[in-house]
């Protein structure tokens, strides 16, 4: 390591040099290259469902809805609470603008 580091080169040619040559040194080892786990490994066991076997839709009435339903009745009260805030914010706003366009008939009690 301290030989790659001090050959010449940039830090970022030098990091990358190293970095593949143990990645790949460590992926080779298990059987090969990164991503591509070789089949006739011991103890892995891999097995396959055609397509055509597998239901894509089954269950989506009878657990998928209640499921959803479930789901967005738990987030309740993580979400409405804000838009409660936020609505009398908007309401206090919107009234306090209103009053401040009128005009106070008090100014203008002396006027003809």
């Amino acid at each position: 390591m301290e030989n790659i580091l001090r050959c010449g080169r940039p830090f970022a040619t030098t990091f990358f040099y190293v970095f593949h040559v143990r990645v790949t040194r460590k992926y080779t080892k298990m059987g090969g290259d990164f991503g591509q786990l070789k089949n006739d490994i011991r103890g892995v066991i891999t097995t396959k469902l055609s397509p055509y076997e597998q239901k894509a839709f089954k269950g989506i009435i009878s657990h998928g809805v209640p499921n959803a339903i479930r789901r967005t009745l738990s987030n309740v009260p993580y979400i409405v609470p804000p838009f409660i805030i936020g609505y009398l914010v908007y309401d206090w706003i919107h009234h306090t603008h209103h009053k401040s366009l009128r005009k106070n008939p008090a100014e203008f009690a002396n006027d003809q």
